[in-house]
């Protein structure tokens, strides 16, 4: 079985960006494999959606960076943890009929919520929703308050879902805490239960197939993260490992299967590459 065959009767494809599309967003390079695929893709009809787990990006940034690699990319084409939080905000919007009291923290996620006449962000009480997303210089005196009006009923949606991420800042590589790790602390406090936006998540899939307008057996999701391959698995779309190294190929194992979905792994993007169907967990 080769690529080109996993690839037909999909209408749709969900690409990760990082490992699978580029090198990484901090230091993007686009692998020699993805112009082709992105071709047949072009040739074939098939809609394309360019995933990332990053949220404290933009996705007008994430665009701009696809596009600097020479891949067409508009911004409603990236699904991203901030797209899908926007999406159950209006969700909720749409219950409440009134404007929503936001307080959030992140560092450019809010771009994504500019302009938005139903979004009204806020420091004072009384908050409807705390936005939680990555930032690397979070505050004692914003992770208090969050605690304070989740307690007084604020519902809480997590940008994301992570414990930790290798990431830059004042021009050096290194690891950080990020959103997941302060939302476990925050639903341990106030013993309230987060809505988590991220792509290992089923909230993901259930808001992007919305966003696509597609069915889930006509979807193929591609990334390098057996976690997430996971996730798209546990909701019943098709997925595939894309395994670059040696290292990734002995991760297989920890791809953990749920559902009868296919899950399959390849080693190059290339739509006539071999391609292995993973039977089991074994």
């Amino acid at each position: 079985m080769r690529m080109i065959d996993i690839l037909s009767g999909k209408q749709c494809l969900f690409i990760d960006i990082e490992g699978t599309l580029l090198t990484s967003l901090e230091h993007a390079e686009v692998f020699e494999d993805v112009p082709e695929l992105l071709e047949f893709c072009k040739k074939r009809e098939i809609k394309v959606f360019f995933t990332t787990n990053v949220g404290r990006l933009s996705r007008m940034q994430i665009a701009n960076i696809l596009k600097s690699c020479n891949i067409c990319a508009k911004t409603d084409q990236i699904l991203n943890p901030t797209r899908i939080a926007l999406e159950v905000l209006r969700e909720i919007y749409l219950k409440k009929k009134k404007k929503l009291r936001v307080f959030m923290i992140g560092e450019y996620q809010h771009m994504d919520f500019a302009q938005i006449p139903w979004i009204e962000f806020t420091h004072n009480s009384p908050i409807d929703i705390v936005l939680l997303g990555a930032s690397r210089d979070v505050t004692y005196q914003q992770l208090n308050f969050a605690f304070k009006v989740l307690r007084n009923g604020a519902k809480l949606i997590v940008i994301g879902g992570d414990i930790w991420a290798i990431g830059r800042k004042y021009d050096k590589d290194d690891i950080y805490l990020v959103e997941g790790a302060f939302a476990k602390m925050l639903e341990y406090a106030t013993n309230v239960k987060g809505i988590y936006t991220g792509k290992q998540f089923p909230t993901f899939f259930e808001y992007a197939l919305k966003i696509a307008k597609v069915s889930k057996d006509k979807v193929l999701l591609i990334d390098d993260s057996t976690r997430y391959i996971s996730g798209a698995n546990s909701f019943g779309i098709d997925a595939l490992y894309l395994a670059r190294t040696r290292e990734k190929l002995e991760q297989i194992s920890r791809i953990k299967r749920t559902t009868n979905s296919g899950i399959f792994v390849t080693k190059s993007l290339s739509i006539n590459e071999d391609v292995m169907i993973l039977k089991s967990n074994d």
